[in-house]
């Protein structure tokens, strides 16, 4: 495939589809003690409760590399769209669901189409733009979709205050974006396999240690940020701040620093020198913020800290799909994203269950603590590579 002239409609077409990815777990987030609430008779409930939330990154990371296969195979746009109306569908029967086993079964049919959509609006982001076109892009799109995550966290805490069920209507919305994607957006130029074969003779190499050292690192980048969308609302009940409300403006404060250094990657990457060194700045960053929460006595102290936590992972978030999409030939790139969203969703699913151990053991705070120690050990690991790879280059 070559890259394709993109117009500005398809550009804000793609960039409104990505904000897709920010509604699955924040339209939630706020309205989880609620749930818990609703479901206090059912056994096990506190995780129970929170496995409405994380049913959909299990089933993203199981499934998004056979979207990946799907795209690389037959193409993008199909599968898209496909994945935006069972979304939509799927999503918004969740209002009229009663039984918390239904409500995790149609969570698990929203990660499915998760999978789609996630893979495949990645993997255009790398097909429609290069270069530094590429960086500003991806971004642009991650500072957008995390500030569009500030508006459904708060408004899924006005609803949750007016009933827990209300947030599950958000789902419903992005059905509006089914004749933008069929009509604006466009498949990149396929290559036959007869000129790819005389173009590029011989297998097409996956780089695959720094695929494994890479999905690695996104699976521990991953389970430490979901400390935030699936133990903060609780974290806020223990300082005090019962409001629904509260946790929705919370969590909207942790995307807002997420949305801020996002959009200034690409100046911040010059600036590091590198990824290895982005990676290294960025997680001592993401935990400092989480030290700074764990030690929080007020909910106006640990608002605070999520919003530095969150210039971290807008930085993180950045460098993870764009490293890879610059690395892998683009032949194979569908399948190496799609591997990126298992490592990702894997992470956000095993969260909340390693989390919610070490909270009734030791405590809520005690759950940042440990997402501080995954990050300075990345911080580390990052940090080693980068010097290390400045002195080969130094020395050659």
């Amino acid at each position: 495939m070559t890259p394709v002239t993109v117009t500005r409609a398809a550009s804000a077409t793609l960039l409104a589809t990505s904000m897709m990815q920010a509604l699955t777990v924040a339209g939630l987030s706020a309205a989880m003690p609620s749930i818990a609430a609703h479901y206090a008779d059912v056994p096990n409930v506190d995780y129970l409760s929170r496995l409405v939330l994380v049913a959909p990154s299990l089933v993203i990371a199981l499934f998004a590399p056979v979207s990946g296969y799907i795209i690389d195979r037959f193409g993008r746009i199909k599968l898209l769209t496909w994945s935006i109306v069972i979304y939509g569908l799927v999503g918004g029967a969740g209002y009229f669901v009663d039984e918390l086993e239904s409500q995790i079964i149609l969570r698990v049919l929203i990660g499915v189409a998760a999978a789609g959509v996630n893979t495949a609006v990645t993997t255009l982001s790398g097909d429609y733009f290069t270069g530094a076109d590429r960086q500003n892009f991806l971004g642009f799109r991650t500072g957008l979709t995390n500030m569009t995550n500030i508006g459904i966290n708060l408004c899924s805490g006005l609803l949750a205050a007016v009933s827990w069920r209300m947030p599950f209507l958000m789902y419903a919305s992005v059905l509006l974006l089914v004749p933008f994607v069929t009509l604006l957006l466009f498949e990149p130029v396929r290559i036959s396999a007869e000129t790819l074969k005389a173009t590029k003779p011989g297998r097409i190499v996956w780089p695959i240690a720094f695929l494994i050292g890479l999905y690695a690192a996104s699976f521990l980048h991953n389970t430490a940020f979901y400390l935030i969308p699936v133990q903060l609302p609780f974290y806020m009940q223990a300082l005090g701040a019962d409001d629904p409300r509260m946790s929705g403006f919370a969590l909207a404060m942790a995307s807002f620093g997420l949305a801020v250094s996002s959009t200034a990657y690409a100046p911040v990457r010059r600036w590091a020198g590198g990824p290895e060194a982005t990676f290294a700045v960025a997680f001592l960053v993401i935990a400092i913020g989480m030290i700074s929460t764990a030690l929080s006595t007020t909910a106006t102290a640990a608002i605070v800290s999520v919003i530095g936590t969150g210039l971290g992972f807008g930085l993180t978030f950045v460098n993870f799909p764009l490293w890879i999409i610059d690395r892998v030939p683009l032949e194979i790139r569908g399948r190496a994203v799609g591997g990126l969203m298992t490592s990702t969703f894997f992470g956000h699913f095993c969260a909340p269950f390693w989390s919610q151990a070490v909270a009734e053991r030791y405590g809520l705070g005690a759950i940042y603590f440990c997402g501080a120690g995954l990050c300075l050990i990345l911080a580390a690991a990052y940090a080693f590579a980068w010097r290390r790879n400045h002195r080969s280059v130094v020395s050659t």
